[in-house]
């Protein structure tokens, strides 16, 4: 009997990872000798595991793009592909998307991604880690 509890527990603990939610607003920034580079993504996750949101990112003193994601997930990783908006050219331009080039996963409360290596089939890196941003409260002068 015991050995059927424990499974049980650890199917449902396997249901949570794999159910993790990935909404929310995400953010990378890194220190630059001229200046700081970021990433940002605000996506929503439906409950049938579909990705919709927007990205940004840049440097604060050069150029910088923004467009939008779409994606799925699919046992506890997250695929998005991305489209550009306005005169930049990062990726496709909106609205067809690029394919995915890789996945994140949660992690210690944080969103760490994994690109692809070129050329290499199903070989992945660890790449930017991720930390959720904090809603920006609206100004109570407004």
């Amino acid at each position: 009997m015991k050995k059927y509890i424990l499974a049980a527990c650890a199917l449902w603990f396997a249901g949570q990872a794999l159910a993790a939610d990935f909404s929310g607003n995400w953010g990378y920034e890194q220190e630059l000798e001229d200046g700081i580079y970021g990433k940002y993504f605000n996506i929503k996750q439906s409950p049938k595991y579909i990705i919709s949101g927007e990205w940004n990112e840049g440097r604060s003193n050069g150029p910088g793009g923004s467009g939008k994601v779409k994606g799925y997930v699919k046992r506890g990783k997250l695929y998005l592909s991305y489209c550009s908006e306005g005169d930049d050219s990062w990726y496709t331009h909106c609205p067809k998307y690029e394919k995915d080039r890789g996945y994140f996963v949660r992690r210690n409360g944080q969103l760490v991604e994994y690109y692809s290596l070129h050329g290499k089939r199903n070989a992945y890196r660890k790449g930017d880690v991720f930390t959720r941003q904090k809603e920006k409260a609206a100004d109570a002068s407004e």
